[in-house]
């Protein structure tokens, strides 16, 4: 899913039920999850959340996160938050430092509003629909072929 500095998101398929929420500058909710996606091959429990880049691919975020008032560990609903902090480059050349007026490094700061973050989420197992096909005899054309749904 993309989450977005107003603490909007946009949904993959898979994330379908996730809502969000900004709670203050640097401060996001995510609900509906039960943490983050602990496959392997999305980088497991802590490779999860990738941040935006720089054109010189330097992270333009440091990024945390946890459960409610700052804890560690994600809400025992299976919500996290998720806390995003101002990170410069102070021995780039000055065209990649990212550098903005008011903020130092791991001062609390929203999103760039020009990107998002990609957070994988764990959701909750749904109950999903096989679709059975069931074959009808029709005396004018060969078979007819008629779709159901049913619990799998």
């Amino acid at each position: 899913m993309k989450l977005f500095a107003d603490g909007t998101s946009e949904l993959t398929s898979e994330a379908e039920g996730i809502t969000t929420e900004r709670l203050s500058e640097g401060v996001y909710r995510i609900f509906g999850c039960l943490g983050l996606n602990a496959d392997r091959a999305w980088g497991g429990d802590e490779g999860g959340i990738d941040v935006p880049m720089c054109r010189n691919k330097l992270p333009r975020l440091w990024v945390d996160y946890g459960g409610d008032e700052g804890r560690s560990q994600i809400n025992p609903d299976g919500s996290i938050v998720i806390r995003t902090y101002h990170r410069p480059h102070p021995d780039a050349p000055v065209v990649a430092r990212n550098e903005i007026e008011g903020y130092a490094n791991g001062d609390p700061i929203d999103i760039p509003h020009d990107t998002f973050i990609s957070v994988r989420v764990q959701m909750p197992e749904v109950e999903v629909q096989k679709a059975v096909v069931e074959t009808v005899p029709n005396e004018v054309e060969s078979d007819v072929i008629l779709e159901t749904s049913a619990p799998v």
